[in-house]
């Protein structure tokens, strides 16, 4: 049983993303010949630099110590390949809801210190390379995002250079079909971007379709979506309602759909009704979870790259959905809000006592233990409860960001030189410190989130990412609405969302 902190090996440290301060100056002279050719830097072995003890310490390309003061890294582990951009105005679209993720607030007093720290790094890279970022709203419905982008092209009003676009957004579509961004397998990019030794996150995969590869991921230093299939729960009902050690549940794998509905059951049995058991506002924050925690899936690839909808014949897809529609005709999973309502009415109602558990995104932890005036309870993370027979949690996310590279841009490997400065620099680094200060509120927590954090993998799920979503959305909606069995529900929509995904695969040939 773990009674402590487990430190991240040094494999997680680079595939989850470890990044530090940036630091130094840029002394390249901007008058070289190639002004974009690699600057004059600082190498290991090229220093004679000591600690207290006369060891040698590893510097990157500009100079810095890779590792502080106590040994930890400072940088993601990228390869970074410095170049003198001559001023260059690095522009990038952010859909609006996140600029303020990369920008200064309206009040800059409020802004975070998380988001400080970001902006700070990002000025380091601005006088390492010579150059400026330029973050542009887009303030449009996602899913106008591409449209709109293109339109702005084509019109010259707006000339970008990369953009910032989570995979949830419905948008992503148009990435796919629009041929807006650039196929990062391109070798003017792909040795700078050098996927084979860069740890890019494996969500980096989700936009690897038909051949191409459209985005890249990493994780932010001021990111909330550490992981999606996590459960936030009130810790302060546990003993107040008899319920047992969730934490010790977890660790000895006894955290499974069986036990978690009798919990239910019995959270609404010992608080008379007056705590809904399990609360969301949607189902794609629980729905594919579930079903992934149950090893199931609804899509499944073809070695010829074509994707094939199986959710009406996939076994352990319909089981799961089973359990699902069982909870919620039992109430003991209600729905809070819908399609154009907020999804605060969930977390108000886990802020406010009235819930024990919402599934989905470890940014409702967050945002519970952040909040101002903070609430009289205390908050707890879990995983998804696993199917009764898998050996193990499954452990993805569905809403990662992705950065992509506008095609036609002039000089696209200087972009890539400078994404992948971005992903070195303002990755997150000491999760565990970091989430203690900002998020967790228990060193239990901290331990779930580290396991969650080592077991992270990346589970493509089609559905998500193209016009069958919707289709998909329905069929499930009526299982949990009561009005149709799984089986037939998937059915109902199987042919409709086979040929969205034909449709979808013939517009990129």
């Amino acid at each position: 049983m773990k009674k402590q902190l487990i430190k991240l090996s040094a494999a997680a440290l680079a595939v989850f993303m470890l990044a530090g301060c940036g630091g130094g100056s840029n002394e390249n002279d901007s008058n070289n010949a190639d002004e974009r050719d690699v600057v004059d830097t600082m190498r290991p072995g090229d220093d004679t630099e000591t600690n207290a003890n006369d060891a040698y310490i590893p510097h990157d390309v500009f100079g810095r110590p890779l590792l502080d003061e106590f040994g930890r890294p400072t940088t993601a582990g990228f390869n970074e390949v410095p170049m003198n951009l001559n001023g260059r105005i690095m522009r990038v679209a952010v859909y609006s809801p996140y600029i303020r993720n990369f920008t200064y607030w309206e009040n800059i007093d409020a802004t975070p210190n998380e988001t400080l720290s970001l902006i700070s790094r990002l000025r380091d890279i601005e006088q390492d390379y010579n150059m400026t970022f330029e973050f542009i709203t887009m303030d449009v419905h996602p899913g106008t995002f591409m449209s709109t982008l293109q339109l702005n092209r084509m019109t010259g009003d707006i000339q970008h250079d990369m953009m910032v676009l989570g995979t949830g957004r419905t948008a992503l579509d148009g990435i796919f079909t629009r041929d807006i961004v650039m196929d990062l397998k391109h070798p003017s990019v792909s040795e700078i971007l050098d996927f084979e030794n860069n740890p890019w996150l494996p969500e980096t995969r989700m936009t690897d379709m038909f051949g191409r590869q459209h985005g890249v991921h990493f994780l932010r230093s001021n990111s909330g979506h550490l992981v999606n299939s996590t459960i936030t729960f009130n810790r302060n009902f546990v003993s107040q309602f008899g319920l047992p050690n969730l934490y010790e549940m977890v660790w000895n794998k006894t955290w499974n759909f069986t036990n978690f509905e009798s919990i239910l059951r019995q959270v609404s049995t010992n608080s008379n009704g007056s705590v809904i058991p399990i609360v969301s506002w949607r189902e794609n924050l629980f729905a594919p979870h579930f079903i992934l925690s149950n090893g199931g899936t609804v899509t499944q690839v073809m070695p010829d790259g074509s994707k094939q909808f199986v959710g009406h014949e996939n076994d352990r897809a319909l089981d799961a959905l089973g359990f699902m529609a069982r909870l919620f005709e039992q109430n003991l999973f209600t729905l809070l809000g819908g399609p154009t309502e907020e999804r605060d009415f969930a977390l108000t109602a886990m802020a406010d006592g009235q819930a024990m558990f919402i599934p989905g995104y470890y940014e409702h932890l967050r945002r519970l233990t952040r909040q101002e005036p903070p609430t009289e309870f205390d908050f707890g993370l879990l995983p998804f409860p696993k199917g009764d027979h898998m050996d193990d949690f499954v452990v993805t996310t569905h809403n990662s960001e992705q950065f992509y590279i506008i095609k036609d841009a002039p000089n696209p490997e200087e972009i890539a030189a400078i994404l992948v400065a971005m992903a070195n620099r303002i990755s997150k680094i000491n999760i565990i410190e970091t989430e203690l200060n900002y998020g967790v509120q228990d060193t239990e927590s901290a331990e779930i989130l580290e396991m969650m954090l080592e077991q992270h993998r990346w589970v493509m799920d089609y559905s998500r990412l193209s016009s069958a979503r919707n289709n998909v959305t329905n069929a499930i909606n009526m299982v949990i609405n009561l009005q149709s069995t799984p089986r037939q529900a998937f059915e109902t929509f199987a042919l409709t969302i086979q040929q969205n995904y034909d449709s979808l695969m013939m517009s990129m040939q």
